[in-house]
């Protein structure tokens, strides 16, 4: 078998000595904690050499279930309470009933879902995938049912425009696909001759902000700008990252940063990572934030994104625009894709699998179709 937990002393040995953008992250989280981190994520994290690539593994940890964990950790809270807080986002009223009834009732019967070993979960929005040798993932399944025999296991943020190879693996194992939400892809050589994109580089180029580096001393302020936006603004169900998480994602690279102040303030930030995904190399912008407090009129969320168009273009990247605003997004030439949470489930009882086939019927044939037709 090419697939195989490693030993929490091992994980951290080779960890040190891979050269991947977030080896030193995943070491972190297994040298400390996941919460030292992301607060609401608790989980226990395992390391799985698969096939030569090193995955962060999470599980429940022991004990009482914790109240309100993070989308990153629960699917429950993914399926469940995150879809029932963008109800609103439909603006159809009968339709947001309807789907709450829905969501109502089947929400319930559905906890046994957080019973799952996630794989290649860096407790991110987005997990880039590495490249996975022949046979990775049936390696792999097999080596988390033998030492997780009471989860499912499942595989985080998939889909066929990035890891298409990856897909027919897991479809080739036995996993089923369940629709988690939409992302965007852009290319950035077809969108640069877009009208929209090239006002937006317009505005970028007269703007009152300067692009400032960003340095260890403004992690508090980052976490701030972070907050404000996908926890105040979004949901506090995203992952909370923390401000330790900040000082050790700029002080040691595991992101590339980019800052924007005016008047010597930093009123906004983005924080990337780049990936060989394959033969493509791929960018996803993991941190976004602003200011909150000024007037939208101002544009700051558009001038994060155009200067990750500007980075990917410099550097000739792929970009994953990850989900959300899905209207700016494809107004600006990205291509919306459905990503999966890969899970197979064969090896548990009935009722345990009857959970995930709920989930995979109701997000293909309702939660795909409202993805679609709102732009979400």
């Amino acid at each position: 078998m090419s697939a195989r937990l490693l030993g929490r002393a091992e994980a951290l040995v080779r960890l040190a000595a891979w050269d991947d953008p977030h080896a030193g992250f995943v070491a972190a989280l297994l040298a400390e904690g996941t919460e030292a981190y992301v607060a609401n994520a608790p989980a226990a994290l395992h390391v799985l050499d698969a096939g030569g690539a090193l995955l962060p593994v999470t599980v429940p940890r022991a004990g009482p279930p914790p109240a309100d964990p993070s989308y990153v950790v629960s699917p429950h809270t993914h399926f469940v309470r995150y879809s029932a807080e963008e109800l609103h986002k439909l603006h159809n009223r009968p339709a947001e009933a309807l789907l709450r009834g829905l969501i109502g009732g089947v929400g319930a019967g559905l906890r046994a879902v957080d019973r799952v070993a996630l794989v290649n979960n860096y407790l991110l929005s987005t997990n880039l995938w590495p490249p996975l040798a022949t046979g990775a993932v049936a390696d792999s399944r097999d080596a988390l049912v033998a030492a997780f025999p009471d989860h499912a296991v499942a595989f985080r943020s998939v889909d066929a425009h990035g890891q298409p190879a990856l897909v027919v693996a897991l479809r080739a194992a036995g996993f089923r696909l369940v629709p988690a939400r939409q992302v965007y892809y852009q290319d950035v050589a077809a969108a640069a001759g877009l009208r929209r994109v090239r006002r937006d580089l317009r505005r970028l180029a007269r703007h009152d902000w300067r692009l400032a580096e960003v340095t260890v001393a403004e992690a508090p302020r980052v976490a701030e700008l972070y907050g404000m936006l996908y926890l105040d603004k979004y949901s506090r169900l995203n992952p909370q990252l923390t401000v330790r998480f900040f000082e050790r994602a700029i002080g040691e690279g595991w992101l590339t940063f980019r800052g924007f102040a005016r008047d010597g303030s930093l009123d906004a930030v983005l924080g990337y990572v780049v990936r060989a995904t394959g033969a493509v190399r791929t960018m996803t912008q993991t941190v976004f934030g602003f200011d909150t407090g000024l007037p939208l009129r101002l544009g700051l969320y558009s001038l994060l994104s155009t200067q990750v168009f500007v980075e990917a273009r410099e550097r000739g990247l792929a970009v994953h625009r990850s989900a959300g605003a899905g209207a700016f997004k494809a107004a600006r030439g990205a291509v919306a894709v459905p990503e999966y949470v890969a899970v197979f489930d064969r090896h548990l009882p009935a009722r345990r699998r009857a959970a995930w086939a709920v989930l995979e019927a109701v997000g293909t044939r309702v939660g795909l179709p409202l993805l679609r037709r709102y732009g979400l």
